[in-house]
């Protein structure tokens, strides 16, 4: 089970820090590398790619966009080839601590993006290329949502 996890958006426009902290509780590293290279088998990542994902970079690539699709299928961001608002909510409530103002937040960022995720562009790796590109439009609410 995650217990937490988190985004934060860099300043730069083009740029999106997708900070993955994933804490797996009893679970050590071990674990984590296996729900890592898991999705590296799947998507066919380049040995580059992979690497730039595991600094909490976003890649560029298709591959490199399949395997974030990987890890948010896996954690309920994408379900059927489709954002889920809920599960993007239920995963990323952690990291506001239980703090109401920011779950309204997060909330209404998550109902931003499933307006903008269009289901033309749902095929393959494209609905998770789509919300990273919606975090990066509304970085300045991530940030909020970020900052303790």
């Amino acid at each position: 089970m995650v217990d937490k996890i988190w985004i934060v958006a860099e300043n730069e426009p083009t740029v999106i820090l997708l900070a993955i902290s994933v804490n797996l509780g009893s679970r050590n590293n071990t674990s984590l590398d296996k729900f890592f290279q898991d999705c590296k088998d799947r998507s066919g990542v380049n040995d580059d790619d992979y690497e730039l994902i595991k600094k909490k970079k976003v890649p560029s690539s298709p591959e490199g966009i399949c395997m974030v699709d990987c890890l948010f299928t896996k954690l309920h961001i994408i379900e059927h080839g489709r954002f889920n608002k809920r599960g993007f909510v239920v995963i990323f409530s952690a990291a506001v601590r239980g703090n109401i103002q920011k779950l309204k937040k997060l909330n209404d960022l998550g109902n931003m993006c499933e307006k903008e995720i269009t289901i033309i562009e749902s095929e393959g790796c494209n609905v998770t290329k789509q919300f990273l590109n919606c975090l990066g439009r509304h970085k300045d609410m991530l940030q909020v949502i970020q900052k303790s």
